[in-house]
């Protein structure tokens, strides 16, 4: 059985043999950012001694060096200078993907990951909830105090996590009486697609026979997705891609 590192430059149930440099208490994902505050650490093991402890380690490593183990709370990673990669990626949103909360399950619901936040904003006590592919999708809704610094890295890239905010607006696309939004999306659909830039994505879909609706993404230096099909603002889904634009048709 290999470690799964999905994409990241750590993973969990896994260790370095040896090269101990030296170790801190720390929670586990903070282990990482330890690791680049010490010149000579080049990868690290994190267990859960004395309620957390970070093992830092030297030498030269890869991957490849790491060896499965038994203990899934386990986690072992190699140094990397992006930082970012450790700590759970907001983007000015309150929902974030590849993280979770402790415990405080109120209830939970099997739905799709957009309808989430929504089902947490119908119940008096949830505060916060994640989102599992669970039974084809399930959203745990949580309770007590929390703040986003108490959510932590996942390995699993499907995994969303998120705050309520009594302002609903935070959670849907804001269209702001246009006919394009930002960081948002239709699912699937695509009639064909062309590398362009987001301002004349609009255009190209205008101008193209059974094109009703779009999307913009970063792709290839920018790319427009034409869509086709009945569609509406509110089949949009927000997504947390600043940079990704959706819009429909005006006559559509």
């Amino acid at each position: 059985q290999l470690i799964n590192w999905n994409g990241h430059n750590w993973a969990q149930a896994c260790d370095f043999k040896g090269n101990d440099l030296s170790h801190i208490e720390v929670i586990p994902q903070l282990c990482g950012g330890e690791c680049l505050k010490v010149p000579e650490c080049t990868h690290y093991t994190w267990t859960t001694l004395n309620d957390g402890t970070c093992w830092l380690k030297k030498g030269t490593v890869s991957k490849a060096d790491a060896f499965l183990t038994n203990d899934t709370s386990m986690v072992c990673g190699v140094r990397d200078d992006d930082r970012y990669i450790f700590v759970v990626q907001w983007n000015g949103q309150n929902w974030a993907r590849s993280c979770d909360f402790n415990g405080s399950d109120l209830s939970k619901v099997e739905i799709s990951s957009d309808l989430c936040v929504r089902t947490c904003l119908q119940a008096p006590e949830c505060t916060h909830y994640t989102w599992t592919t669970l039974n084809g999708g399930t959203c745990w809704m949580k309770k007590g105090n929390v703040s986003k610094t108490d959510a932590f890295l996942t390995n699993d890239k499907n995994m969303i996590c998120g705050i309520r905010d009594g302002n609903q607006y935070n959670f849907v696309v804001q269209w702001n009486g246009q006919n394009q939004a930002r960081s948002c999306d239709f699912n699937e659909n695509d009639l064909s697609n062309v590398e362009i830039s987001s301002d004349l994505c609009g255009r190209a879909c205008g101008k193209t026979p059974e094109c009703t609706h779009y999307t913009w993404t970063t792709y290839n230096g920018g790319t427009c997705w034409m869509k086709k099909g009945n569609v509406s603002k509110t089949d949009a889904f927000l997504t947390n891609d600043a940079n990704m634009i959706c819009g429909i048709i005006a006559s559509v």
